[in-house]
């Protein structure tokens, strides 16, 4: 009996202690801390006037499932799910968002949102701009720039299609040229334009000697001339029956065109007659052409640019690139610019007479070179593509247009204010 009560007793005090060890020992109920979710930046593709894409990678769920993600926008910043939202399901799988029902050349900020056991979390602001809506039913494009590129604003302008050039006699006073035709007029810095003429061709180039004196040119062997700024035009005899590109005069006198199949047409009579000067069978077409004085002038095109030192009596390849070479650029007393297909942009070293690409890549193609000065220029081209420097070439950094239409021409009446046309590409 003794033994049995010890052994009871025993019993007890053995599961006390190991029962009190139990107690005080630690017990791992701790589960792993839940965080919120994390993203890597948002992207942007398929910008349009009134949609957009939205590319969203999802870098960490914070340990959590993700029950609900998606996108918000607003035209203010950081926007919220209280904002316009779409949710796109749950998961940590990377996702697109399509965005409808915008409104045209509008600035819109777009934050990713994701919800876990943690709570909601954004991502950084997101900015895009869509595109702004095309001239009524047309393709033409008219942009504007007051501020050096920084922002451009487009210019509604009904009846117009494609324009291929554009030219200011004065800081207020320009013209544009394209299709069917069409010769527009603005007199107050090209915040609005009037049609002047109209015709069953297209017209290439405009050029004003002066605030009276102007001449377009294009297919069908067209010369266009108005005495009087464009109130009245007629036609002048080419004597080609090629497509006319490009016109420059070098003084009230003498002008030169280029064109097609390397023809070069001279007058010496402010454009009353003109006659073709230095046939070559082998020179393909010509694209643009500019004369840095009377005598010493360049004309660029299929493959090469051309230079004349006696005043367009002769003509020798000055390049051989290998790509159509479409604008040409010169600056008074400064540096000489031409930009070609592959985004190439090329200078004339004066020291040594030779092209050196400055640049390339920079678009699928450059259409347009314009330097207001030996260090401040643009260049534009494909899908709407703007490019300025500061530093004479060295460096190019993309301007936002607005738009994806082809830039075909541009001119700057100072460092800061410019136009830019162009048309549905």
């Amino acid at each position: 009996m003794k033994l049995r009560i010890k052994l009871s007793i025993f019993s007890l005090v053995l599961i006390l202690i190991l029962g009190c060890s139990e107690e005080d020992s630690p017990v791992d109920t701790t589960e792993d801390q839940i965080e919120l979710t994390e993203f890597n930046s948002i992207s942007f593709e398929e910008i349009n006037t009134n949609s957009a894409s939205i590319i969203i990678e999802i870098v960490d769920n914070g340990g959590s499932e993700i029950k609900e993600k998606g996108v918000c926008w607003s035209i203010d910043q950081n926007p919220t799910i209280i904002h316009n939202s779409i949710p796109f399901g749950e998961g940590s799988d990377n996702f697109n968002v399509a965005i409808n029902d915008l409104e045209s050349n509008t600035v819109y900020n777009v934050r990713a949102y994701a919800k876990n056991n943690a709570g909601i979390s954004y991502s950084d602001n997101g900015q895009f701009k869509t595109l702004e809506e095309s001239n009524s039913d047309y393709s033409g494009v008219i942009l504007k720039t007051i501020d050096g590129g920084s922002t451009w604003q487009s210019i509604k302008v009904d009846n117009i299609l494609n324009l291929h050039s554009v030219f200011f006699s004065d800081e207020n006073t320009g013209y544009a040229v394209g299709d069917l035709g069409k010769i527009i007029k603005t007199e107050d810095a090209g915040e609005n334009w009037s049609i002047q003429n109209s015709g069953n061709y297209i017209l290439n180039d405009v050029f004003f000697i002066n605030n009276d004196e102007g001449y377009a040119v294009g297919n069908h062997s067209k010369i266009l001339r108005t005495e009087d700024g464009g109130t009245n035009w007629f036609e002048v005899q080419s004597g080609t029956n090629k497509e006319l590109r490009s016109i420059y005069f070098t003084d009230d006198n003498t002008g030169y065109i280029v064109g097609n199949q390397g023809i070069i047409l001279k007058s010496e009579n402010a454009g009353n007659t003109w006659s073709n000067v230095a046939e070559d069978p082998y020179r393909k077409s010509l694209h643009s052409i500019k004369f840095v004085d009377s005598n010493k002038g360049y004309a660029v095109g299929f493959q090469k640019i051309y230079k004349t030192i006696d005043s367009g009596l002769n003509w020798e390849t000055d390049l051989n690139i290998g790509y159509q070479v479409n604008d040409i650029s010169l600056v008074s007393e400064g540096p000489i610019f031409a930009v070609s297909q592959q985004g190439i942009v090329l200078k004339l070293d004066s020291s040594t007479n030779e092209w050196n690409r400055i640049a390339e890549y920079l678009t699928y193609d450059l259409k347009t070179v314009f330097f207001t000065n030996s260090n401040v220029g643009y260049v534009a081209g494909f899908n709407g593509d703007i490019f300025k420097t500061t530093d004479g070439g060295q460096s190019w950094n993309p301007q936002e247009s607005g738009t994806t239409y082809l830039i075909e021409s541009m001119h700057f009446t100072d460092d800061n204010k410019g136009i830019a046309v162009g048309f549905m590409k």
